[in-house]
């Protein structure tokens, strides 16, 4: 860029100053000591401000930078940074490098922060976890992030599923100056012993069946094999009831929040676990 131009523009103001970030980090998320952690490989993941100008074509140009944790320093102005420095001296605008500077440890890098989320979001997804979390206290800042391995039971029946979206953002919240965040993980490992022999009973003597699986499962096959039979459908393990899911004969009452409704024959009446 043309010194003399360059020098009119910051005379004139017409500079922006901008914070950028970039992440070129490989990340990969390993469970260490009961924590979930990200271990980060790279040689390219940077914060900073930058200086820009718009060149005579109107195209916005990188001038110069202050990388965090690194020194000043011209990219295209044409000449070396020493003596760019030199010209911001002899025309009194050295509050341009002040102006640059920033609080390294607090300024996030954003490149870095949605790189996070998405690595974790992905992990999340390609190991088919669900994702919950649970208040023990219902204070808005405390709360425990639970990783549900396939086909294991959270066991756990205040806790709440949410979205792997949802769970990574309040998983990796940090809080702030006004409000500290005090986040424990739990990973609920897959059970081998989980997985038993249940028998669902659907009461009419026919399409009695046998899953083997978790209770959960069971009852999910349960569910989905409801029918309009006017009877309750048991499932047993061992031969004792564990799940009933009764009929009930009569229109739903839309103000009992109590009741979670499986199926619904409207007027006839609706199934829902006891």
């Amino acid at each position: 860029m043309d010194k003399q131009f360059l020098l009119n523009q910051l005379k004139s103001g017409n500079y922006k100053i901008e914070m950028r970030s970039d992440c070129e980090c490989n990340i990969d998320w390993q469970f260490i000591h009961n924590e979930l952690t990200p271990v980060t490989n790279t040689d390219c993941c940077w914060k900073g401000n930058v200086l820009l100008i718009k060149d005579k074509k109107g195209n916005e140009k990188i001038i110069a930078e202050q990388i965090a944790f690194e020194p000043f320093q011209e990219i295209d102005s044409g000449m070396s940074t020493n003596e760019f420095r030199e010209m911001l001296e002899k025309n009194n605008l050295n509050h341009i490098i002040d102006d640059m500077q920033f609080d390294e440890n607090k300024e996030e890098n954003e490149s870095h922060k949605n790189k996070l989320e998405e690595s974790l979001i992905e992990f999340i997804k390609e190991n088919k976890y669900t994702t919950a979390i649970y208040y023990p206290r219902d204070f808005a800042n405390e709360y425990d992030c639970i990783l549900v391995e396939k086909g294991a039971n959270i066991d756990n029946e205040d806790a709440e599923i949410i979205t792997p979206e949802k769970w990574v953002k309040m998983y990796l919240d940090e809080g702030d100056a006004v409000t500290q965040k005090y986040i424990r993980f739990n990973l609920v490992k897959f059970d081998e012993e989980q997985k038993r022999k249940y028998y669902i009973d659907y009461g009419t003597g026919v399409g009695n069946e046998w899953v083997t699986g978790t209770l959960e499962e069971a009852k999910k096959t349960a569910e989905e094999g409801a029918r309009y039979t006017q009877t309750d459908i048991t499932i047993l393990l061992d031969g004792e009831i564990v799940a009933c899911l009764a009929w009930s004969d009569c229109r739903i009452d839309v103000d009992d929040e109590d009741i979670e409704v499986v199926k619904d024959f409207g007027d006839f009446g609706f199934y829902s676990w006891n």
